[in-house]
């Protein structure tokens, strides 16, 4: 029993001493920085929305006369021409009609032929003095009754066969019929609107994508720009167009504004049909040899923490600044540190290379959008003014005496090894591609 509790004993002793020598001889964590690269290539600027396939020219055909539909001679995707029969109205209530208003037409020309000759009879009466006047004035009433009631008969003979033409339906434009909307045996009503018979597209080998845009995105929209799209049916295809109008008439949806955009589309393959949903990606800028870095680098900002230890590490004691660009001096003694660009106050802290760099940021910036990238030299982080241009959602464009191809943006620090103090950057290992450097 002795023997065990002495082996115990060892075996602890054993373990403390390996904890120990683990806890004294481990040394302390640094900082480490994940970074991304500035690189040297091309950006394309686009705008996303989507939009509905149409054809470029889609007629509705209707019917000007109600009846039975007596036949219909095309189907869905028939193709047609111009004049070609489509469908017949059954004609014989309008033939009848028509016989009607002819009848009343002959009988409307006998009443002229009789009134004429009794008038020619009382002028050459008259003329002997053999009637009075008034007998005269009335037979020349008659007649220009009887000619009124001719026209109107006329009038009403016209109208009947224009019904009747128009139980024969026929093809306004030549192209592909797109839908049909009777069948034989329906009855059509026209008493108070057109019925849609059929639709015909004119020509699916030219077709246009209405899209609406954002009225924040419309300044950017110009006709000719490239435009590229997808559609559900085909996930794989990437189509292309080009805008061909941007419609000033503005489209109000609770209160968002939005305005139609017209892109025109080649349809050689027919692939694609109305009605299709396209996810549109409009070309609005392109941008080639230029510098770019990832978008995080440009939100990154080290925290306080971050930044004392920074400052600690280059023996310069004094309280890192923080977010300086928009704070005001407290005292007197800091109105030149206020008068600084953010970069320059954090290079002041950084120690004496962070101030061999402040001359070159004292430069006068041409006008555009900036903002902060902080760069990795190999010892330290310090933070850099770039003039931002375009960006394409995943980089961005940046502009600065201070970077090169290949200079090493922060995305991230991992403070002391416990994942702390990163700033306002994405969380420690997301962001992107990038390199670990650890100090």
């Amino acid at each position: 029993m002795r023997k065990i509790k002495v082996k115990i004993w060892w075996f602890a002793a054993a373990a403390a001493v390996v904890v120990a020598l683990i806890i004294f001889t481990r040394k302390p964590a640094g900082l480490s920085y994940k970074t991304v690269k500035v690189e040297r290539g091309s950006i394309t600027s686009m705008i996303s929305a989507t939009g509905t396939v149409n054809a470029v020219t889609s007629v509705d055909v209707g019917s000007q006369v109600s009846g039975i539909i007596q036949d219909i001679l095309v189907d869905f995707n028939s193709e047609v021409k111009k004049g070609q029969l489509i469908a017949q109205i059954d004609p014989a209530p309008f033939k009848a009609k028509l016989d009607q208003a002819d009848a009343n037409l002959t009988k409307a020309r006998i009443a002229v032929d009789d009134s004429k000759r009794t008038l020619d009879r009382n002028t050459e009466l008259f003329a002997k003095n053999l009637i009075a006047r008034s007998d005269k004035d009335a037979a020349e009433t008659t007649y220009q009754n009887a000619l009124a009631q001719m026209k109107q008969a006329q009038a009403s003979y016209d109208l009947a066969m224009t019904d009747l033409k128009n139980t024969t339906i026929t093809s306004p434009i030549s192209g592909i019929v797109v839908n049909r909307n009777m069948n034989p045996g329906q009855t059509v009503a026209a008493s108070f609107s057109a019925p849609t018979l059929f639709t015909i597209a004119q020509d699916l080998s030219e077709m246009q994508i209405e899209a609406n845009i954002d009225e924040g995105d419309i300044g950017r929209i110009k006709k000719g720009q490239e435009a590229v799209f997808t559609v559900d049916a085909f996930p794989e295809e990437n189509f292309s167009g080009r805008v061909s109008q941007v419609r000033i008439a503005p489209e109000i949806v609770q209160r968002v504004v939005t305005y139609t955009v017209v892109i025109g589309v080649s349809n050689d393959e027919l692939l694609l049909k109305p009605g299709m949903t396209a996810n549109i990606s409009i070309v609005t800028d392109r941008r080639n040899d230029i510098f770019k870095v990832a978008n995080t680098a440009l939100r990154f900002k080290p925290s306080a923490d971050v930044l004392q230890q920074i400052a600690q590490k280059n023996n310069n004691r004094e309280k890192p600044v923080v977010d300086t660009v928009t704070e005001k001096p407290k005292a007197a003694g800091r109105e030149r540190t206020s008068k600084m660009a953010g970069g320059e106050k954090q290079r002041a802290l950084a120690g004496p290379e962070g101030q061999r760099g402040a001359s070159r940021q004292e430069q006068k910036k041409p006008a555009g959008n900036f903002g902060t990238l902080w760069v990795f030299d190999g010892k330290t982080i310090r933070s850099v003014r770039v003039k931002t241009g375009i960006t394409d959602g995943v980089s961005t464009e940046v502009e600065s005496q201070e970077i090169a191809e290949g200079t090493q943006a922060v995305i991230g620090i991992n403070a002391n090894g416990k994942g702390s103090g990163t700033g306002t950057a994405a969380p420690f290992g997301m962001g992107g591609p990038g390199m670990r450097v650890r100090r």
